[in-house]
């Protein structure tokens, strides 16, 4: 008991010549200091006899050798070595020698079979004739020990500052298994049996976690101890007890969400309308609902997605999916779960991180992460790939500008005569002859030809840059097929798409050809190659009439490689869509894939009407679409009037400097749109940035969506508050005669001097209040027609001034006296007609203007 000096009582050893002190030997003396720590932790510190039960005091000796193994460890140990205690005293090799225990220790059960069976007063079992002698016994407990140890430092890693103590912010395995040996002998009662003992340290485990936030290690307690024998269904009666019951089972799992519908990688680039999920085990399904256990549904930017949930159904009693509104945003989705979804058979709740404790609040729940994207990669070159609109090709032999480039051949290839044209691939331009190589595979190699009938993964074969279109054993040699002996060929055309005689592109067609070990149906694909780009390398569109082969083995290109690479071997500088799958969603008939290394579309990331100093649009785009953009891929609609604007009252001019783009209204008195509310729709269709990529009109990330911009247009409404009043007239009076002034002060018709024009626009609109926007038309037939739109000016509806008697009793005051002559004098005698109405000579007036209702 505390307060009572200690005594560690060593021996000599006889059985060497000459004797030998165990007082030298540092495994003995640790082990008997080890005694004092065990005896006094256990039980409390008053209670020196809490380790004399037959288990106990087993359990003491095995600690003590455990402590001499822990304090003679060194960072080179392994595993699987052997550990002898005692060398030193029977003169032994240290590290081949027996020592004095039965076994060395080791995590190896071929050198330390040892196990709880042991144990007992009579036969045989773990690897020995049984026995309760207490230093047999503690062979036993300071093998699981050790096993424990070994399982942390595989999972923390292992530090030679035991004496350092446990760090929660750095662990070691090592020196975890120390502070959870110590705590358990704190909390486990006087003369525990093994089974108090191994509790004991479990709970140690969980109360670390608890106080100091470590991470739980149940597994590797348990694993520990169930390789020994002492697994869940370990039973002894008692500490004295010379009778036990071996167990090499682990707990039974509690339930734990093991598999997913999402894809592995976690990207999805296909719209996600539903999650499969898979239970390690039969559930009770009425334990769970939407409410209570989806804890949180979110998208990109943070947006909350729960709502958007619409059911779920169990599929089976371990098998959850769960329904919701299709994924329309490119980027990250987040899914949790749990952990109150309970097991059919026990009603435990989840414990998703196997940690052997659960329905803990926080670590048993379940996260799925997954991203929605449109596009695939960037590669380390930079190129992307994305899904594209499929285009109905067909060439067919004989006609203009097609050409017949392989027939009648199995595994062959030829060059393709590119001609003065261009194709830069992977930055390397190619042209002429000799240069581009087409093999009856479908595979397209650069710089040499390839006749390969085996594709690969493209990480290393070809060779050569290769585009893979659809890489696959094919032929062009048979004689009878479904569409005709001699249809079954290599085809290409250069094409013009400008009008003039520079091709834009290549197409190159494999027609009817059939994979060389079926002849059920034949297959039709395309590689359309951007030409003449330059420097920036060209766009690869892969396109897919026909991929029905009537053979799964073949449909979609099932035992085929579709993707690109660069020369030799590669990792980074290759982009593989598929090899061998059949499943990829944008390989299939009718579907097409591009390949570019600007995949982004362009946006309008800014928008302004300009109503200070003559009206005009400005629309900002976040790349260079001068090359596409006209009047003719905009709509501009007067959503008052129900009428379209010609597209040759607009005029449009683009500022390269500042991706602007400029719209002014040249067809109307002054460039002034008629009064109305207007909508400005930008057809995304006709939009394309240098490397071909349609506008992202509605910001959703994708390629495509027309893009629409608000605005209103009311004469005379200088404060822009939708009607025209005595507010306008200030702006108007204030800065009456005076030039270098805006439409918010009184220039009204944009020629920069407030006059008597600008209070006729003020007079012909007075009290004109512009009702708010109706629904905008925004007919499919105004869009699918829009570069035809109706010629005819719309019809402007003229607001009369309505005039009225009324008496005033303000006057306004002006900046400065009218003059009387010259420049913006008035025009008739000592009056100028403002408004209808006389408005004295200043020397009348003393510089005060009265304002008049007449003709308002």
């Amino acid at each position: 008991p505390d307060g009572f000096a200690p005594r560690m009582q060593m021996y000599l050893f006889t059985s060497p010549n000459p004797d030998r002190d165990g007082s030298l030997d540092n495994m003995i003396i640790v082990h008997e200091y080890g005694h004092g720590i065990s005896n006094r932790l256990t039980g409390g510190p008053a209670n020196a006899n809490a380790l004399n039960a037959t288990q106990s005091a087993g359990m003491g000796e095995g600690w003590s050798d455990w402590f001499g193994l822990m304090l003679t460890m060194k960072s080179t140990d392994s595993q699987n070595a052997a550990y002898p205690v005692g060398t030193y005293v029977l003169n032994q090799n240290p590290v081949t020698g027996a020592g004095i225990r039965r076994f060395p220790y080791s995590f190896n059960m071929s050198i330390n079979p040892l196990t709880i069976d042991a144990y007992g007063s009579s036969g045989s079992g773990g690897g020995t004739a049984r026995s309760f002698e207490v230093h047999d016994t503690g062979e036993i407990w300071c093998s699981v020990l050790w096993d424990m140890t070994w399982l942390l430092i595989n999972k923390y890693g292992f530090s030679s500052n035991l004496a350092g103590g446990l760090d929660p912010n750095n662990i070691a395995g090592n020196t975890l298994a120390m502070q959870l040996v110590m705590d358990a002998m704190k909390i486990q009662p006087a003369n525990p049996s093994f089974r108090d003992a191994r509790d004991a340290i479990l709970q140690a485990d969980l109360n670390l976690h608890a106080s100091l936030g470590t991470p739980l290690n149940q597994d590797e307690i348990w694993q520990a101890f169930a390789r020994r024998g002492m697994g869940a269904s370990f039973f002894t009666p008692g500490a004295d007890s010379l009778s036990v019951t071996p167990a090499f089972d682990l707990p039974v799992p509690d339930p734990r969400i093991i598999m997913t519908s999402v894809p592995v990688t976690g990207i999805s680039i296909v719209p996600v309308g539903s999650i499969t999920l898979s239970f390690n085990q039969a559930m009770n399904t009425a334990s769970f609902s939407i409410a209570d256990d989806v804890l949180s549904f979110t998208g990109p930017g943070s947006s909350n997605l729960k709502p958007t949930i619409s059911g779920f159904a169990w599929l089976d009693n371990a098998t959850l999916r769960l329904d919701f509104s299709p994924t329309s945003t490119v980027g990250t989705y987040t899914l949790v779960l749990g952990p109150d979804i309970l097991a059919a058979d026990n009603n435990a709740p989840m414990d998703q991180d196997a940690d052997l404790v659960a329905g803990e609040s926080i670590d048993d729940r379940f996260t799925l992460t997954f991203s929605f994207r449109t596009t695939l990669g960037p590669e380390g070159f930079g190129y992307q790939a994305s899904a594209y609109p499929f285009e109905n090709i067909d060439l067919i032999p004989g006609s203009s500008g097609v050409v017949t480039l392989i027939d009648s051949q199995d595994d062959w290839s030829t060059a393709l005569n590119l001609g003065a044209n261009t194709f830069n691939f992977y930055g390397v331009t190619y042209s002429g002859s000799g240069q581009m190589f087409v093999s009856s595979n479908g595979l397209i190699t650069f710089g040499s030809l390839n006749a390969e009938y085996l594709n690969t993964d493209l990480a290393s074969l070809p060779s050569q840059r290769a585009i893979a279109v659809l890489w696959d054993d094919l032929v062009t040699n048979r004689t009878s097929s479904a569409s005709g002996a001699g249809n079954d060929t290599v085809l290409y055309r250069f094409e013009s798409t400008g009008g003039d005689a520079t091709p834009e592109r290549l197409v190159i067609e494999w027609s009817n050809v059939f994979p060389y070990s079926s002849s059920n149906s034949s297959l039709s694909f395309q590689a359309i190659l951007e030409l003449n780009t330059g420097s920036r390398p060209g766009r690869i569109i892969l396109n897919y009439p026909d991929l029905d082969a009537a053979n799964p083995t073949y449909d979609n290109g099932a035992s085929a490689t579709v993707g690109i690479k660069d020369s030799g071997p590669q990792g980074a500088r290759r982009l593989l869509l598929a090899s061998d799958d059949g499943n990829f969603p944008w390989i299939s008939s009718g579907r097409a894939v591009l390949f570019t290394t600007d995949i982004s579309a362009p946006q309008i990331s800014a928008q302004t009407y300009n109503y200070l100093t003559g009206p005009s649009l400005s629309l900002t785009f976040s790349e260079d679409v001068s090359a596409s953009l006209s009047p003719a891929d905009l709509l501009l609609e007067n959503l008052t009037t129900g009428t379209t604007i010609p597209a040759a009252n607009l005029s449009l001019v683009y500022n390269t400097a500042t991706q602007t783009a400029t719209l002014t209204f040249p067809g109307y008195p002054n460039g002034v749109l008629p009064n109305g509310d207007y909508r400005l729709t930008v057809i995304a269709s006709g939009v394309t940035d240098a490397a071909g990529n349609p506008l992202d009109g509605n910001g959703d990330g994708q390629p495509g969506g027309n893009h629409t911009f608000d605005f209103f247009v009311l004469a005379a409404d200088a404060n822009r508050d939708r009607t025209v009043n005595i507010a306008d007239l200030y702006p108007l009076a204030s800065n009456w005669l005076q030039s270098g002034r805006n439409f918010a002060q009184g220039d009204y018709n944009y020629d920069g001097t407030v006059d008597r024009a600008d209070m006729d626009i003020l007079s012909l609109n007075w009290q004109t209040t512009l009702p708010q926007p109706p629904q905008p038309i925004q007919s499919q037939e105004a869009v699918a027609n829009l570069q035809t739109a109706a010629a005819a000016e719309p019809t402007i509806t003229t607001v009369q001034p309505r005039t009225e008697t009324r008496v005033v009793d303000r006057v306004l005051p002006v900046s400065r006296p009218v003059p009387a002559s010259g420049a913006g004098a008035a025009t008739s005698g000592a009056e100028a007609m403002f408004c209808g109405s006389p408005i004295r000579d200043p020397a009348e007036s003393s510089g005060l203007l009265y304002e008049t209702a007449e003709g308002l």
